[in-house]
């Protein structure tokens, strides 16, 4: 009799195997749920709060935008839009599960009182009503309490357990953790000051929150006041703000003793102390030492908001109040005196359009001194509609000027001619000037004392580091008229102002300041003649973040050295996760030639590295940073004056492959590859790769560089280089690359170390 069934030997022994390989399947089975159990509860809550981390720091970086956004539109009449990206998103997960997304709320904590105390008016003081006239400005108009509101950002991330709340608060920028607060780095209030107050009052009703990014939109409501001066009353002067965290300002102002007979003065902010902190109003009161200080006021919206409150559009009135010379320019008794620094100009416009730029001054009466930093409003009377643009306001600079640049539209200016006039106010005192413009048929262009100062700004800042280059050409000037070159750097944020001087007619200044990356800077070039009178003016806005503004000039000529080409290889390595680039580029017209600087921007750090050859062709190499970083790699050709000639940028994502756009710098006798060869002579579970390569000529040779990409395994990529022009290179990494993609990549130098040729082959 037959016993089983043919799938045991009869004694039921082939099941007791099936069992058994079905045991170590479940078996092999838990212990995979298991790891994937662990990886779930330690590694991916890891993962989640480093990114969480990450994203803490980037909107820390965003709220400081946000808060130079408030404090630009409160020192000078205008709109910041701001994107703040108020949550994050995790990595994507095939066998593990990620919470929800994190959010963030951002938003205004409610209006509260600002107080001005003990103080009285020092001067005269008006707004301008609709219909023209002069409303005087009472004291109980400034030294009052009036509503402002601080920003707050809290985020809600699963991870990251401790992250602080950020808080912008009258200027001052700092993470909230409870008992403690950190501000901002390179984050300085500007609210108050030995003998001065800046204060935009903030109002408005923000509240957002997501996980994704919203824009904020501050924009100025009313002022920003001129300098009002305030004398001390009954007291010093005081100044009461709301505040979370009166610890921070203890520690960034300085406090009195807790007797309140302590100095601080000197603690801290110079000049100001903390005196007390009322915890039921969340007030906290700053006392001035000096008699007298500055306050110049505004008031900023963000979210929604009406508008109504006090009017800050305050006038300095002409010194003692009332009068005038009956001409409307209040010159016989006001403190200072404002003028255009000429009476009559002859402008005549081509096809297109035609920009000119009018210059004023403000002297004070008593000392013919120059009035820094006053705000300047200009107006015009077009009847023939000629004038397509002109700015409305400026602030003058340190020798008391300032400009308006006006853009006339040739097509509506009759063919008879037409009269503009414009006018500039300031300090209660204005002045006019007539322009009387006609058509060139031919395409002429230009005023007088147009265009004469062309100039080119470069913004190298990094790291928190602001640094400037200007690059100027004072075109026109006469040699024997011609004295200097004034560059002045102020910056808004911080209200410092800087000037830098040049002796020659076409040069490059530089500037740098620690500590202000993000800040925003009024840059005005100012050209003088032998007389001390200004030749031209130019004024850019820029903030200081790394990349160059725009309307920059061109200041090269046919003469001048210029780029004939520029290539950037991309050998970024996974092997070691660095960024690597070759930079070749050939310059022309070398006479006047000095060198050429490579920028290598890092466009998701900030980090700047600059390379510099003497060789009017060439290359440079550049290594660091990290893989798949965004770079901005520009090339910028300097003559032997120190100016910039010609520039030219190029986009990169540092992985490897080269970016579109690169020229061919190969010249007649450059080497180039005839024939290249690859073995793959891979086995038992190893990759190994033979290139065997020639150049047509190696008369003007220098190098050949091959890379050997693995695809598949970073640490196994290989570079190599020889002379030779009829050469091998061999690739043998090891075991556990058999099978591995590759990618190979040879490049040849020529003898100015210029890359000249390229070879890629994408699947050996």
């Amino acid at each position: 009799m037959r016993r089983g069934d043919g799938t045991g030997d009869g004694y039921g022994h082939g099941y007791d195997r099936a069992v058994t390989v079905q045991i170590g399947a479940i078996l092999l089975l838990a212990i995979l749920f298991s790891a994937l159990a662990l990886y779930q509860i330690n590694v991916v809550p890891a993962e989640n709060e480093a990114v969480e981390f990450d994203h803490s720091q980037q909107v820390q970086n965003e709220l400081q935008e946000l808060r130079n956004a408030i404090q630009n539109v409160g020192s000078a009449d205008g709109f910041r839009a701001t994107s703040v990206t108020l949550g994050t998103q995790y990595s994507p997960r095939t066998m593990t599960v990620n919470p929800s997304n994190p959010q963030g709320t951002l938003e205004t904590t409610g209006e509260r009182p600002f107080t001005i105390e003990n103080a009285s008016l020092e001067g005269d003081y008006y707004r301008q009503t609709a219909d023209g006239d002069r409303e005087p400005v009472d004291v109980s108009d400034v030294v009052a309490t009036h509503n402002t509101t601080t920003v707050a950002y809290e985020p809600d991330y699963n991870e990251y357990r401790n992250a602080p709340t950020t808080r912008l608060e009258h200027s001052l920028a700092f993470n909230d953790f409870g008992e403690r607060s950190v501000p901002l780095r390179g984050v300085e209030q500007r609210l108050v000051s030995n003998d001065s107050i800046t204060v935009a009052l903030l109002e408005g009703d923000l509240s957002e929150s997501t996980s994704g990014a919203v824009t904020v939109d501050a924009e100025t409501v009313s002022g920003p006041s001129d300098p009002i001066e305030l004398a001390a009353d009954g007291g010093n002067v005081t100044v009461s703000i709301p505040t979370d965290q009166p610890e921070r300002w203890n520690e960034t102002l300085g406090a009195a003793s807790a007797s309140g007979t302590g100095s601080g003065f000197d603690v801290g902010e110079a000049g100001v102390r903390v005196v007390g902190y009322d915890r039921v109003t969340d007030a906290l009161t700053i006392e001035f030492r000096e008699d007298t200080v500055s306050l110049r006021i505004a008031r900023v919206g963000v979210g929604e908001y009406d508008g109504s409150g006090s009017t800050f559009d305050i006038r300095r009135a002409d010194g003692g109040g009332g009068g005038g010379d009956g001409d409307g320019t209040g010159s016989d008794r006001a403190a200072y005196l404002t003028e255009w620094d000429e009476t009559t100009r002859s402008v005549t416009v081509g096809a297109g359009s035609t920009t000119e730029s009018l210059a004023m001054r403000a002297i004070r009466n008593d000392t013919g001194a120059p009035v820094e930093r006053a705000q300047v409003s200009y107006a015009i009377t077009d009847p023939d509609d000629v004038v397509a643009s002109f700015d409305e306001r400026g602030r003058t600079n340190a020798s008391g000027q300032n400009q308006t640049a006006l853009e006339f539209d040739a097509d509506a200016v009759p063919s008879d001619g037409t009269t503009v006039t414009a006018y500039t106010a300031s300090g209660g005192t204005g002045d006019r000037l007539t322009l009387e413009v006609s058509r060139s048929e031919s395409g002429g262009g230009g005023g007088g004392g147009s265009d004469e100062v062309a100039w080119s700004i470069a913004d190298d800042t990094a790291r928190n580091a602001v640094q400037y280059d200007v690059s100027y050409e004072v075109t026109t000037a006469d040699s024997t008229s011609f004295d200097r070159v004034e560059v002045e750097f102020a910056n808004q944020d911080s209200g410092t102002t800087t000037v830098r001087e040049g002796a020659e007619p076409r040069g490059t200044l530089e500037y740098s300041e620690g500590g202000a990356e993000g800040d925003t800077y009024d840059i005005t070039i100012t050209a003088y003649d032998d007389a001390g009178e200004v030749i031209d003016q130019k004024t850019a806005t820029d903030t200081a973040d790394g990349s160059n503004p725009d309307g920059n000039d061109d200041l090269s000529s046919p003469s001048e050295p210029q780029l004939t080409g520029s290539r950037v290889d991309d050998w970024s390595q996974p092997n070691d996760n660095s960024a690597r680039y070759f930079a070749s580029y050939d310059v022309a017209n070398r006479e006047s030639f000095d060198r050429v600087e490579v920028r290598f921007r890092n466009r998701d750090s900030g980090a700047i590295t600059t390379e510099t050859a003497t060789d009017p062709r060439g290359r440079v190499e550049f290594s660091g940073n990290r893989i798949d970083a965004a770079f901005e790699i520009e090339f910028r050709v300097y003559d032997t004056d120190g100016v910039v000639v010609d520039r030219r940028t190029v986009e990169d994502t540092a992985d490897g492959t080269n970016p579109s756009g690169n020229d061919e710098l190969a010249t007649e006798t450059s080497p180039q590859f005839e024939s290249v060869s690859v073995t793959d002579a891979g086995n038992n579970g190893q990759s190994r790769y033979d290139v065997d390569y020639r150049v047509d000529d190696g008369t003007n040779l220098d190098t050949v560089w091959v890379e050997f990409r693995n695809l598949d395994n970073a640490w196994a990529t290989e570079i190599d280089e020889q002379s030779a022009a009829d050469g091998e290179f061999s690739h043998s990494p090891g075991g556990g690359t058999g099978g591995d993609d590759y990618e190979i990549t040879l490049l040849a130098f020529d003898d100015e170390g210029a890359v000249v040729d390229r070879w890629y082959e994408p699947n050996p």
